[in-house]
């Protein structure tokens, strides 16, 4: 694809692909209109079949395809020719560049959270970085795992912008005793709070071991929201959940989280290095709310000292518990400042102007 020398765009029009029901489409499409970008989302959604919507992409000409997640372009079923699969990827990729249509590539994660098929997907993801002109990574560490995993063109451009913070504007005006009170968890206790998908990548089985306690008095107690009892149950057989407080089966409205949240001390996560990027410190930064987290390159980059880190090392629950145990309520208190004045870079408004800057850059605008 050549591009032009100088191109005066008078409105620049970005292509969301592909449109997820997630919040971060939503946001990303939002904060580019407010920069002055019209922003449009693919509605054939999650999962779409990218070579069979090209005229339909090529008919609303955007000056800019942005892609997200590159499993979600290609559906794929028990038996599917993957070779087939691959190959109509790679030519669809290839004929959006013929036509002239620069291609920008959020770099999420170096494989898919969900990896059926690590060869197959490795290939579309390769794909992804031969035919992107622009990449947008969400840290400098990431973007340095990326330059080591996948060979880019040389006249690729790269830049960091950050993983915007959801909920900006949600707020609960409970106390923590009220909040606790409300959902009948104890007001003497020390709550640590999971939120989130569960997958057998987040380590929840440890997190289960090191906080996990049956005693109504002990003090630290684990709660997690996100999906229900039994999904958790067939994914950590060997843990015992039934005392455990899993709270909601599926993602909570984001007013309803934050009583959850309110009622905490503190998130808890134990993803550590498993991605490139991470939801769980833009929790921290949407309510102000530190987190206790397995070290991870991200999270440091992220939070840097309004997090608690510790290590995996010999014996998890151990090293998680004598990590809490050397937190005190005014840390968590200097932790929250920290998060209001960091922030402001994660908002979606400045990643909004930011994302339009890197297309200008990329269209060469005047």
């Amino acid at each position: 694809m050549t591009r032009p020398e100088v191109n005066r765009v008078s409105v620049i029009r970005s292509l969301l692909l592909p449109n997820k029901e997630h919040p971060y489409g939503d946001s990303l499409q939002e904060s580019l209109e407010k920069s002055g970008v019209t922003a449009l989302k693919y509605d054939a959604g999650w999962g779409f079949e990218l070579h069979k919507n090209l005229e339909v992409i090529y008919d609303l000409n955007p000056d800019i395809l942005h892609l997200q997640w590159p499993e979600s372009l290609c559906r794929t079923e028990e038996g599917d020719n993957l070779d087939m699969l691959e190959k109509q990827i790679r030519e669809a990729l290839t004929q959006i560049r013929q036509k002239g249509i620069p291609i920008v590539w959020t770099m999420h994660n170096l494989r898919p959270h969900l990896t059926f098929n690590s060869e197959f997907q490795t290939k579309i993801y390769e794909h992804f970085a031969a035919c992107a002109d622009g990449v947008i990574h969400h840290s400098h560490c990431g973007m340095h795992e990326v330059l080591k995993t996948y060979a880019f063109r040389k006249d690729t451009k790269h830049t960091v912008l950050r993983h915007g913070y959801f909920n900006q504007g949600t707020e609960c005006h409970l106390s923590q005793e009220d909040a606790r009170q409300k959902l009948g968890l104890p007001t003497a206790a020390s709550i640590y709070l999971f939120c989130g998908a569960f997958r057998k990548d987040k380590n929840i089985d440890m997190l289960v071991q090191a906080l996990g306690d049956n005693d109504p008095d002990a003090s630290n107690m684990l709660v997690m929201v996100g999906q229900g009892k039994e999904i958790a149950s067939s994914l950590y057989p060997e843990c015992n959940l039934d005392y455990l407080n899993i709270l909601w089966p599926g993602r909570l409205p984001f007013d309803e989280l934050s009583e959850y949240v309110k009622a905490a001390d503190a998130f808890v996560s134990a993803h550590g290095d498993m991605h490139l990027t991470s939801a769980s410190p833009h929790l921290s930064q949407s309510y102000l709310k530190s987190q206790i987290s397995l070290f991870s390159e991200y999270n440091r980059e992220v939070l840097g000292e309004a997090a608690f880190y510790f290590e995996k090392g010999t014996d998890f629950a151990e090293s998680l518990r004598n990590r809490l145990a050397s937190i005190t309520p005014l840390m968590l208190q200097n932790a929250s400042h920290q998060l209001e004045e960091q922030r402001k870079e994660y908002h979606w408004d400045v990643i909004g102007r930011k994302t339009k800057s890197f297309y200008e850059d990329l269209l060469n605008v005047e």
